[in-house]
């Protein structure tokens, strides 16, 4: 019986548990339900957060590529893995077909070469443009590559119409196939 009774928070008299409010001072008998509702939502955090993974934009290491038929690029000393393909290439594929491009190379970490557009600075963020088409010996279309902030240095060396191979990681198309986080 003494496991049913509990103490009145507001007069310390003895009632019972199961009890709205106290038959000696009216005050109510209030359940731990703030306690149990954030031991809850801490649960879930930490579920959450235990589920959510590793950040997906590693650079990836010692993990071969799951589209076949690519050449793969590997670092010795990191050991880190590129599809290697150039810029015309990786254009005519969106071109042709944006949701078979993105199916080879969304997400894929690439090394593309290519022959520079244009290097611009846009929304603060330093961008090669490698040609992606010509229409008449013109160049028109184009691959846009952002560069991480440790490569702005070496863009500043290059020149318009120049050769170059950048590494980064596909995003898929917008206007534009675009490669982000890239260095050469």
């Amino acid at each position: 019986m003494a496991n049913q009774q509990a103490k009145c928070k507001s007069c310390g008299q003895d009632i019972a548990k199961s009890a709205k409010s106290c038959p000696h001072c009216g005050a109510k008998n209030k359940k731990p339900t703030f306690l149990i509702l954030l031991g809850i939502v801490v649960v879930l955090i930490v579920i959450i957060a235990a589920s959510s993974g590793g950040d997906k934009n590693e650079r990836p290491q010692d993990e071969p590529s799951t589209v076949p038929g690519q050449t793969l690029v590997q670092e010795s000393s990191t050991k880190k893995q590129y599809l290697k393909v150039t810029a015309l290439d990786l254009y005519a594929a969106y071109d042709e077909n944006e949701v078979a491009a993105d199916n080879k190379y969304k997400d894929q970490w690439i090394e593309i070469t290519g022959t520079i557009s244009s290097i611009d600075v846009v929304l603060g963020s330093t961008r090669i443009s490698l040609v992606g088409e010509y229409l008449y010996d013109v160049p028109m279309g184009s691959v846009s590559c952002v560069l991480e902030s440790s490569a702005v240095e070496k863009a500043g060396t290059l020149k318009k119409g120049g050769k170059v191979t950048i590494k980064g990681k596909c995003t898929g198309k917008s206007i534009y196939p675009q490669v982000v986080d890239c260095i050469f």
